[in-house]
């Protein structure tokens, strides 16, 4: 009786070291905040945040980032008074999106309105819930029988597309963000990059 109780001491033990290790695998050394919501987080296990955005330029640097495939965006927020007004038919500033590794190669490109941006929020409200976005083209490829697939068109290195791509371990990554001019009064959007989970 005593072996199988030390027995099963041992296995919760190496259980919750093995749990403990997988939950302080957080490498990231770039600009901003990365949080790590465990193994066991169906979707945004890691989530990066990058600060709020003004009118002009600003470069980010990303070291450290896991082997996941992660979705660069924005989050809206908005004041009591502003949240009637914050939507893709109000917020149409221009923002520029160009991620680049350090091998020189350009992984995201994206530049337009945010009222062509990808709203995920089907109300269109701002606030954390509300992840902006941009997805790449896509394109027809037929199959056999007549039938067809869709395909990702323009898809640059590291899985580049919209302003999706998948990070490498050990590439240093760059992020230049250009708003073309100030948001309504009230209104304010952060930098974010989330990706992993089991889903």
């Amino acid at each position: 009786m005593k072996n199988f109780v030390a027995t099963g001491t041992r296995l919760v033990l190496s259980a919750l070291s093995l749990l403990l290790l997988l939950l302080g695998c957080n490498n990231y050394e770039g600009d901003g905040e990365m949080t790590y919501a465990g193994p066991f987080a169906a979707t945004e296990q890691w989530v990066l945040q990058l600060g709020e955005i003004e009118p002009g330029s600003k470069t980010y640097r990303l070291n450290g980032l896991p082997a996941e495939r992660f979705t660069v965006g924005l989050v809206m927020h908005a004041s009591e008074e502003a949240l009637q007004r914050c939507g893709p038919e109000q917020v149409t500033q221009t923002v520029t999106l160009v991620l680049s590794a350090d091998d020189g190669a350009i992984v995201i490109d994206e530049s337009a309105s945010l009222a062509d941006w990808v709203w995920s929020h089907s109300r269109h409200e701002c606030g954390a819930h509300n992840f902006i976005y941009r997805r790449g083209m896509k394109g027809k490829v037929p199959l056999d029988g007549g039938a067809f697939t869709h395909e990702e068109l323009g898809v640059k290195a590291y899985e580049g597309w919209g302003t999706y791509f998948t990070a490498s371990p050990g590439t240093e990554y760059e992020i230049k963000l250009t708003l073309e001019e100030e948001f309504p009064a009230g209104i304010t959007a952060t930098l974010v990059a989330k990706g992993g989970g089991w889903k």
